[in-house]
């Protein structure tokens, strides 16, 4: 169980909990983060890659006298593949990881520096220095599509994969935007029709792009930052970050959190800008180093890539308990769902949740089991007259029904 670190009592501030040696954690320096398409946590290091469940840890490293291990312990990115897959960017290849077999079925090497960027159905690419690559299901291989046009040093954050497959690459220095889309991924190659367009997307050069699930913020090179929605077309201006730069330094992540603007500092650690007060900054925790930022898609919980803190879990003192999935609960947990009205208690098993308000378990009960497969869940307790306890999430899923592999190279 993630260990608590502090929760303030206003209503508007966050909960912290880490995730780090007490539970498994195989190095203290978190490089990046990921959740997958059935919710579990992937976090890599400089000694591995650790997939977290909520209660135990599962570590994977490089071992030369094994096959379908890692290429390298040290871990730069882990994104969803096709086919119950992940993509793990080490620092000597693209490792393919099964998902359900826990192995690498497949590596990639380039020359060079490379980065791999891809959405949650895995459609894949990849940026580097000869070219740009997409990854055939067809025939589980890269295919190059466009020889090198672009500094790839710059590419790790500003190029990303929108829900459509479209890659999204933003040339350095200037405010137009790139775009790369293909007919299919799973077909022949010598089917797959590739459209590149270029438009103007800012008025001035960007500078920094961050983007996660549909939404991403940028910073120009007057350092005014803006939020971006793809889904609806809009671009929402914050403020000015100037001020912000000099006084904290590199930023490393910007990421709306409910109504906040999280952002991250490479050395000076995590700030929100409050919308309720007109962006103003505020202090969140200035003792931490980051590598990253990253709020997961399915409970919209913020984890940190730190530097020695291991992987730190941020989420508002209120949202934990309304960050329950009704439809992942079995009907058999409303028999465990009693209104008690002189204590207030709640007892549950959790996993991950999803629910309006804690009132809604205690009038509404649980129903539909739309997933037999869980596994066994821990009990907690709930005590609605001191609010939701500071560790009641991720309490972890011991079997998972996974699709088929698909064959490796």
């Amino acid at each position: 169980m993630m260990r608590s670190l502090a929760a303030i009592a206003d209503n508007d501030t966050y909960f912290f909990s880490k995730v780090d040696y007490q539970q498994g954690l195989s190095n203290s320096a978190v490089l990046c983060l990921f959740q997958d398409n059935v919710g579990l946590m992937w976090f890599g290091t400089y000694d591995g890659v650790n997939c977290w469940d909520g209660k135990t840890m599962e570590v994977f490293r490089s071992d030369f006298s094994e096959s379908k291990t890692l290429s390298n312990n040290v871990i730069h990115s882990i994104s969803q593949a096709d086919n119950s897959c992940l993509w793990i960017s080490t620092h000597l290849g693209v490792n393919r990881f099964s998902q359900k077999a826990r192995q690498v079925v497949a590596n990639y090497d380039f020359s060079g520096d490379y980065y791999v960027h891809s959405n949650n159905q895995g459609n894949t690419w990849i940026l580097t220095g000869d070219g740009i690559y997409y990854y055939n299901t067809h025939h589980q291989r890269f295919i190059r599509v466009q020889t090198s046009v672009l500094p790839v040093d710059s590419m790790e954050r500003r190029a990303f994969v929108t829900d459509d497959g479209g890659l999204w690459v933003f040339p350095p220095s200037t405010g137009q935007i790139l775009n790369y889309s293909l007919n299919r991924f799973d077909t022949d190659s010598l089917s797959v029709k590739l459209s590149i367009s270029t438009n103007k997307f800012h008025s001035k050069a960007i500078e920094d792009i961050f983007y996660q699930n549909g939404i991403f913020c940028f910073v120009d090179c007057d350092r005014d930052l803006y939020m971006y929605d793809i889904s609806r077309k809009s671009k929402i201006y914050i403020r000015n970050l100037s001020s912000l730069v000099q006084k904290y330094g590199v930023i490393t992540g910007i990421v709306p959190f409910y109504e906040d603007i999280i952002i991250g500092f490479r050395a000076n650690g995590l700030i929100r800008l409050r919308t309720s007060k007109k962006y103003e900054e505020e202090i969140v925790n200035r003792n931490i180093r980051i590598y990253g930022i990253y709020r997961e898609p399915r409970q919209g919980l913020l984890w940190i890539a730190s530097d020695g803190q291991g992987a730190v879990m941020y989420a508002k003192k209120y949202s934990i308990a309304t960050n329950l999935m009704l439809n992942r609960m079995s009907p058999n947990l409303s028999r465990q769902v009693k209104r008690r009205a002189a204590s207030k208690v709640i007892k549950l098993e959790m996993v991950f949740f999803n629910i309006k308000s804690p009132k809604d378990l205690i009038d509404n009960g649980i129903e539909n089991d739309r997933r037999q497969s869980m596994g066994k869940v821990k009990t907690k307790t709930i005590d609605q007259s001191i609010g939701p306890p500071r560790n009641m999430v991720y309490q972890g899923i011991n079997t998972i029904d996974q699709d088929p592999i698909s064959k490796g190279q």
